[in-house]
């Protein structure tokens, strides 16, 4: 009867039903296809990822507009090149910056944290990629931020 049931809410086009039927039974694979069928996106990609699915729920958090979230899936996996896109899409040039980092790029890891704000970090990435006039300035630029006492201001709050 369970069978049933599920064939009917299939040919309803219930997926979200159907979806929730699969997880129950710990398919997650199907239930993040209904999922994602019924447009529920980010739950769909939740599951994708739980069942190791990577590039499928990088696919479902991208139909959801979701390319931080994306990114995270792919740093996780340590797929920090393909992460870096998504990341400067959604904006965090933060996690960008880690990212670079992980992969031996200073000074790209160093322009993501000046647009995060981080002139400090930035500053010492500079350094260590050789770019000492960069890096000059951007010790410059931190200098006459703590002088001020404000806080640093840029795109990125997600700091960490």
């Amino acid at each position: 009867m369970a069978l049933v049931r599920k064939l009917f809410a299939l040919f309803r086009g219930d997926y979200s039903e159907a979806g929730d039927r699969y997880y129950r039974q710990g398919k997650l694979a199907k239930a993040a296809a209904m999922y994602a069928r019924a447009g529920r996106y980010p739950e769909a990609a939740r599951l994708a990822a739980d069942s190791g699915a990577e590039d499928q729920a990088v696919a479902y958090y991208l139909e959801a507009d979701l390319p931080r979230e994306a990114g995270e899936l792919l740093a996780a996996a340590g797929r920090h090149k393909d992460a870096i896109p998504l990341f400067e899409k959604a904006g965090a040039h933060w996690l960008a910056a880690e990212s670079s980092l992980a992969l031996r790029q200073s000074a790209r890891a160093g322009h993501y944290f000046e647009k995060a704000a981080r002139f400090d970090r930035a500053a010492e990435c500079y350094e260590k990629a050789g770019e000492l006039e960069q890096a000059l300035r951007l010790w410059q630029r931190e200098s006459e931020r703590l002088q001020g006492a404000g806080p640093a201001t840029g795109s990125d709050v997600t700091r960490r």
